[in-house]
């Protein structure tokens, strides 16, 4: 198996990480984990990009919302959905969550995000990431005035 170094100055970090080309430990998602997976990359990308923090933490209403901006013209998971999502992303070591003391709706537990995200996923910009969006976006029928289809 051929592994590539990854070197993390910032964080004084080296990572092996597998070269996709040769090795078949790669994660599988079906769509809903893949739009959720693809919407927390942007919103830790952000967060970092701005320098404002060095975790990054959302709520799951957030995160819902920013599905919700994302992809705008799909059928993203429900809130009820993005719980199971986030548990098979956790167990890759992705994310933490936290329910804080006293939650009373699902919508308020925290996910904390991983810089491990930003390695497993590398996106070189945020070019290349709405390259991969557009591929979870409806293709457009040039015969019928505009309208998306599904």
């Amino acid at each position: 198996m051929a592994l590539e170094l990854i070197v993390d100055e910032e964080r004084s970090l080296l990572q092996a990480r597998p070269r996709t080309e040769s090795c078949l430990l790669l994660g599988r998602f079906d769509k809903d984990e893949t739009l959720v997976l693809l919407a927390l990359w942007r919103l830790y990308d952000d967060e970092i990009s701005t320098g404002s923090q060095e975790a990054v933490i959302v709520t799951v209403d957030q995160l819902w919302a920013a599905l919700k901006v994302y992809f705008d013209k799909i059928s993203t998971p429900e809130k009820s959905q993005i719980e199971a999502c986030l548990a098979r992303i956790r167990r890759h070591r992705l994310i933490r969550t936290l329910r804080p003391e006293g939650m009373t709706q699902a919508g308020e537990m925290q996910i904390e995000i991983l810089p491990s995200l930003a390695r497993v996923i590398p996106f070189d910009d945020i070019a290349a990431w709405q390259q991969r969006v557009e591929q979870y976006q409806p293709v457009k029928d040039s015969t019928e005035d505009g309208e998306v289809v599904a």
